[in-house]
């Protein structure tokens, strides 16, 4: 990977998390007494937080806003981003070479950014993305190019230069985002996610680059 510019998701790409985020819907639908179905909870997979919440209220006739239980599923998770969630192994190592290349890096995430920031914060990487932008700000979701447009064109005004979609390397884990980027022009490096692991062999077939970990991706950013 020889990009000076990239774009990094953070669930299941730099922050173990997704094992949280699986269950997540499950326990607050159960809070509530209802038991969902794998079947009934398998379209938020690619939902963001807002557009899982308005599904829920109106999938199981909830008598309350869709704002009422994004902001009720949002205090179960805060905590685990501020007390528990871990980086995959490598990770910060990753990162670290990547700044110590002159890489500029932004993040892209269809999670809450507060949540990410307390992630990084205390595990020590914060300091090493120039901003964070997630699709609740932009108002689409992964499955349209406009986040990585977006964080694309911020880098661009903020270091002066002109850059193209082929300039920019997007981390990502899920096949649909991969896709998504790799259809819009820019570089792709797949991390594995083991929630997607019967993915793998077809994220491999989008992604320019994929790991399994990222201690196999360090001293790959050779510049």
């Amino acid at each position: 990977m020889r990009k000076k510019f990239t774009i990094f998701d953070v669930d299941g790409t730099l922050a173990d998390s997704m094992r949280y985020w699986n269950h997540l819907a499950e326990d607050y639908l159960g809070r509530l007494g209802i038991h969902a179905s794998r079947e009934e909870l398998l379209p938020i997979e690619t939902m963001t937080m807002t557009e899982s919440s308005a599904y829920f209220v109106e999938k199981y006739k909830l008598a309350k806003t869709p704002e009422k239980v994004m902001e009720e599923m949002f205090s179960l998770i805060r905590r685990y981003y501020e007390e528990d969630i871990s980086l995959k192994e490598g990770a910060a190592s990753y990162l670290r070479s990547l700044r110590d290349c002159g890489v500029r890096m932004c993040v892209a995430t269809a999670n809450d950014v507060t949540l990410s920031q307390a992630c990084f914060r205390r595990n020590g990487i914060l300091e090493y993305f120039d901003f964070f932008v997630s699709c609740d700000e932009i108002g689409k979701g992964k499955r349209d190019p406009a986040i990585y447009d977006f964080c694309r064109d911020r880098m661009a005004r903020e270091s002066n230069t002109t850059l193209l979609p082929s300039d920019v390397a997007v981390f990502e884990d899920a096949a649909y985002c991969l896709k998504t980027a790799a259809a819009a022009g820019y570089y792709t490096v797949a991390m594995f996610e083991r929630s997607y692991e019967n993915d793998w062999d077809r994220i491999r077939g989008i992604a320019d680059e994929s790991y399994v970990k990222w201690t196999d991706a360090i001293g790959t950013a050779d510049f």
